[in-house]
C-alpha cells in the first residue's frame, strides 16, 4: 500500500481546509456501475458510480454511497483505519483506478487525498497491484454521500473521442494499523463489470459506434438446407440510432441472401438480432464456397455513418444420393454414358464401323450366292 508523504498530506490539508466542496446536482438515472445493499456498513456501501461532466482535460467520476462518515467512530480510532474508495476502469490494454484515501475521518476530512493509479490484475480483481502515478483534487461530500473524482485525461493516456473506459467497477478497501493487506469492504457490482463510458470531449459530441458480430462466420449449406447466420447488432455509441442492414449481391447465379430484419432502432447500449439466410443452387458442387458481406448505414440526428463490413461464408456440404440402378439396366447404362462420354463415343464409332463392315460382308455374300445361282441356271441339263 502506498504511504502518503508529508508534502501530499500538507497539500491535502490546505486544500480541504480552505476549499468548501461544491454540492452535487444529483445522480443519473442510468449509472455505469450500480450495486445493491448487501449488509455492508453504510459508510462503505456503494450504491452507484457514474461518469460525466467531461471537459477536454478531465472526466468526472462520482461514487455515491449509502452514507459517508464525517468523523471516525471513537472506538475505531486506536486502529488508525485507512479507507480507500476506488473506481477502476481500463483504457485499451492499460488498467487504471482513481482513489480517494481517507487515513482517519475527522472534521473537514483534512487528510483526504486523491490519486491516479495503474493497476495489474492477477487471476481476478480481488487483489490488484496498484502504483500511484499522480495526485489531483477531488471532492468528499458527507452531505450528498458522494465522492467526485475529476480524472485527468493526461494521466490515463489522453483518450480521444469515442474511446471506451471499459471494465468498470468500484471498491471500498480498509486497512487497520499494523495490517499489510487491505480488506475488501464492498465491491460494485458484486461480480463482473459495469458498463463502458464513451469519451466525448468537451463539446459532448454524439459518438456513432454500431458493431455487427456473427455467432458463426462460416456455415455449411446444401440445396435442401440453407445456411442461417445469427448476427447481433449492438449500439455501442452515445445515443439512439436508426439503421438499415445491407448485404452484398451474390456473384454466382443461383445463390441467394436474405435478411430477416432490415430496418431497426437501437437505444445506446442495446442490441437486436437479425438472421441472414444463404441458399445455394441445386447443382452446386461440394466444397464450393460463397462469401457475402453484411453492413449497416447508421443515422443519429444529423450524423450518418457506415459500420465495418461483416464477412459471412457458406460452404456447400452436399453429396447427391446415388440412384439404385441394380434393377434398372437402362438407367445404369444412361448414367454410365453421362459419366464416360468419351469412352461412349469411342465405343459407338467402333460399333458403327463393325455394323458397316458386317453389312458390307453380308452384301458380298448375298451377291456371291446370287451369281452362283445365275450360273447354275444357265448350265443346260444333260440327256
Amino acid at each position: 500500500m502506498r504511504a502518503l508523504g508529508p508534502v501530499a498530506i500538507v497539500a491535502a490539508l490546505l486544500a480541504a481546509a480552505f476549499i468548501v466542496p461544491p454540492a452535487l446536482a444529483g445522480t443519473p438515472n442510468d449509472p455505469e456501475i450500480s450495486d445493491i445493499k448487501d449488509g455492508t456498513r453504510d459508510s462503505r456501501d456503494i450504491r452507484m458510480v457514474w461518469f460525466g461532466d467531461e471537459t477536454n482535460d478531465t472526466i468526472d467520476a462520482t461514487m455515491n454511497l449509502t452514507a459517508l462518515e464525517s468523523y471516525t467512530n471513537p472506538q475505531e480510532i486506536p486502529n488508525l483505519p485507512t479507507t480507500e474508495y476506488e473506481v477502476y476502469f481500463s483504457v485499451g490494454d492499460q488498467n487504471y483506478s482513481v482513489a480517494c484515501t481517507v487515513p482517519v475521518h475527522g472534521p473537514l476530512g483534512v487528510f483526504i487525498a486523491f490519486d491516479v493509479r495503474t493497476v495489474t490484475y492477477g487471476n481476478s480483481t480481488s487483489n490488484p497491484t496498484e502504483t500511484s502515478v499522480s495526485s489531483f483534487s477531488g471532492t468528499y461530500s458527507v452531505s450528498t454521500q458522494s465522492i467526485t473524482y475529476p480524472i485527468p485525461k493526461a494521466q490515463i493516456g489522453q483518450p480521444k473521442a469515442a474511446t471506451h473506459l471499459s471494465k468498470t467497477w468500484a471498491a471500498v478497501w480498509n486497512t487497520n494499523r499494523g495490517q499489510t493487506d487491505r480488506t475488501l469492504e464492498d465491491r460494485a457490482p458484486n461480480a463482473g463489470y459495469g458498463k463502458d463510458y464513451i469519451v466525448r470531449g468537451q463539446a459532448g459530441a454524439e459518438i456513432i459506434d454500431v458493431q455487427l458480430t456473427a455467432e458463426n462466420s462460416t456455415l455449411t449449406v446444401s440445396p435442401a438446407e440453407p445456411a442461417r447466420f445469427k448476427v447481433t447488432v449492438l449500439n455501442n455509441g452515445t445515443s439512439q440510432v436508426s439503421l438499415e442492414l445491407h448485404n452484398s449481391t451474390p456473384s454466382d447465379s443461383g445463390w441467394t441472401c436474405e435478411l430477416s430484419l432490415v430496418n431497426m432502432t437501437l437505444l445506446n447500449g442495446s442490441y437486436k438480432v437479425a438472421y441472414v439466410t444463404i441458399s445455394c443452387p441445386r447443382n452446386a458442387k461440394r466444397n464450393t464456397t460463397a462469401a457475402f458481406t453484411i453492413w449497416a448505414t447508421v443515422h443519429a440526428g444529423q450524423q450518418n455513418a457506415t459500420t465495418k463490413y461483416l464477412l459471412l461464408t457458406a460452404v456447400v456440404d452436399y453429396i447427391p444420393v446415388k440412384e439404385n440402378t441394380s434393377s434398372n439396366p437402362f438407367s445404369a447404362f444412361i448414367n454410365w454414358i453421362k459419366a464416360h462420354p468419351k469412352d461412349f463415343m469411342m465405343y459407338l464409332v467402333v460399333i458403327i464401323v463393325l455394323v458397316i463392315l458386317a453389312g458390307v460382308a453380308a452384301f458380298a455374300v448375298r451377291s456371291s450366292r446370287r451369281k452362283r445361282q445365275e450360273l447354275s441356271d444357265q448350265v443346260p441339263a444333260q440327256t
